[in-house]
């Protein structure tokens, strides 16, 4: 080949500058990377990788708050209504059926033909033991039994039978009064009945003709018609008629048998009425009268529950 020819290969401009590059002596510039700089682009990955967890876990709570929000708001709407419909069943009022049935006492009752009622205010009311069977503490107490049938009263004084008809029984500590309105009313002592009778008006003499004349003009009641007075005015029910006649009685015949008795009377008649202060008086003339009397131990008890009170003078307080 030619001196020309080799020439004219080296004249092309894009094989010249192949052989300058080839021949260049220049060099790459050298790369350097450190293991802190390897472990700091680790961890800044890492905490994007992080976050970017974080903000999806916040994310997905939102949703599932959003969620539960409207499940509540949706339960809350669908309880009313029947929240609704369950007070206005309770605002119903019951059937006077529903509320016997309700108000029944739990407890042994009476018999159909049989009925009791406190007269007191301030009375113990009667205790039911059966069917035919009652207690009774202090008070006084209205008995019906009807259809034949015969009921057991038992009283601090013992065991009391009543049969078919009305009875007022008053019981003052261990005192009991039986007022048999209609009917049979006896004691059962000793297993034998002992018929319980009104007291009996003793018996006039008969009169001669002064005395005919004297008797013209009014007579005061002796201390025997007094009492059945008494008797007679509270079975009527007339409470403060009786109280009046048993005033009259222990003051007017002081030292008379039925004085005694009738202070007791009237210290459980004036307790019912509700005068604590004249039944504490006529409780403590009859211990001034009768200081060792077989019954001062039950009037003491009967003193102690009616408490303290203002100091007396006969059958009134000071």
């Amino acid at each position: 080949m030619s001196d020309k020819g080799r020439d004219d290969g080296l004249a092309s401009p894009e094989l010249r500058r192949m052989i300058k590059l080839a021949g260049s002596q220049q060099k790459l510039p050298r790369v350097r990377v450190t293991a802190d700089q390897i472990f700091e682009a680790y961890q800044e990955r890492r905490e994007r990788r992080r976050q970017r967890w974080l903000h999806g876990g916040l994310a997905a709570a939102a949703c599932l708050s959003l969620i539960y929000l409207g499940v509540s708001v949706e339960r809350a709407l669908y309880v009313r209504p029947a929240a609704a419909t369950l007070a206005q069943a309770e605002a119903v009022p019951a059937t006077p059926s529903e509320v016997v049935e309700e108000a029944a006492p739990l407890g042994p009752r009476l018999a159909a033909g049989a009925a009791i009622e406190l007269l007191e205010p301030h009375g113990i009311p009667a205790e039911v033991i059966g069917p035919h069977a009652i207690r009774l503490s202090n008070g006084t107490y209205r008995i019906d039994v009807e259809d034949e049938g015969a009921l057991t009263v038992l009283t601090p004084e013992g065991e009391l039978g009543v049969e078919t008809g009305r009875f007022t029984v008053a019981v003052a500590s261990s005192i009991t009064d039986v007022i048999v309105e209609s009917g049979v009313a006896y004691w059962v002592r000793d297993g034998e009945r002992e018929p319980v009778t009104p007291p009996q008006r003793p018996a006039k003499p008969e009169a001669s003709a002064p005395e005919l004349l004297a008797d013209a003009a009014p007579a005061r009641p002796s201390a025997a018609e007094l009492a059945e007075l008494a008797e007679a005015s509270l079975r009527r029910g007339q409470r403060p008629a009786a109280i009046r006649h048993l005033r009259s009685l222990v003051t007017t015949y002081p030292r008379s048998s039925e004085a005694g008795r009738g202070l007791l009377d009237l210290g459980r008649l004036e307790r019912a009425e509700g005068d604590l202060d004249a039944s504490r008086c006529a409780y403590q003339l009859y211990l001034d009268r009768y200081p060792s009397g077989s019954l001062t131990a039950d009037v003491e008890r009967a003193l102690d529950r009616l408490g303290p009170g203002p100091r007396c003078r006969g059958l009134r307080p000071r």
